[in-house]
């Protein structure tokens, strides 16, 4: 914690021994500055905690394999890749409430995710697609109550790539920044519901040739 980390080729590794007999190592990372890195942080450990972090100028922010890992509450500022899980299969992963802003892909995934949460976050586009997946996914990763920096939901949809896009769910999605605080924002507008529930309502003449207001 509290450490500065730059021009490094590799940050920070976070790592496990016995994997196969499922032996792990709980670690926390939180509360660094990582920049300039060509991997600024590698998890493959398992129970591992990422949080209030902030990344910038990274090659790769986080490539994680670890399996029951919290990635939360992190800012993410001009990194090439922010986020890339990878190597086998994540499972119980959360990466919810990070900030990610001008990076060129936020998510690359090359696995087959297991429940995976990455619900209420800022995530910003600069190019489209920015949210890759490589392969089809086991199960549906959550990016609901999301803010993508637009209302458009065509735009929003445009920032899913790749063969398991469409397994993505993200509606609802919101319409203005995140509070990504811890605790902060636990009930999100439902100003969505509300926009479809009108489009149901029936729509009644007073009399032949009314005007409808």
């Amino acid at each position: 914690t509290g450490n500065v980390i730059v021009n490094s080729i590799q940050g920070f590794r976070i790592f496990h021994t016995g994997f196969s007999t499922g032996a792990s190592i709980n670690n926390r990372f939180e509360n660094n500055e990582v920049r300039n890195c060509v991997l600024g942080v590698w998890n493959i450990g398992r129970n591992t905690i990422i949080n209030r972090n902030s990344f910038s100028a990274n090659t790769t922010a986080i490539s994680t394999d670890g399996f029951f890992s919290s990635i939360t509450g992190n800012n993410f500022n001009g990194n090439t890749t922010a986020i890339n899980a990878s190597f086998s299969s994540p499972s119980d992963v959360d990466m919810s409430q990070n900030t990610i802003t001008n990076s060129g892909i936020d998510y690359l995934f090359d696995a087959t995710l297991l429940r995976f949460n990455a619900k209420k976050q800022n995530i910003v586009p600069s190019v489209y697609p920015s949210i890759t997946m490589g392969a089809p996914l086991a199960e549906s990763p959550d990016f609901r109550r999301c803010w993508w920096g637009t209302r458009d939901s065509d735009t929003i949809k445009s920032v899913f790539g790749g063969s398991g896009a469409t397994s993505i769910v993200y509606y609802q999605f919101r319409l203005g920044p995140v509070d990504t605080s811890t605790g902060a924002d636990t009930v999100a507008p439902s100003a969505q519901i509300a926009l479809l529930r009108a489009r149901n309502l029936q729509i009644q003449l007073l009399y032949p040739g009314a005007p409808l207001l």
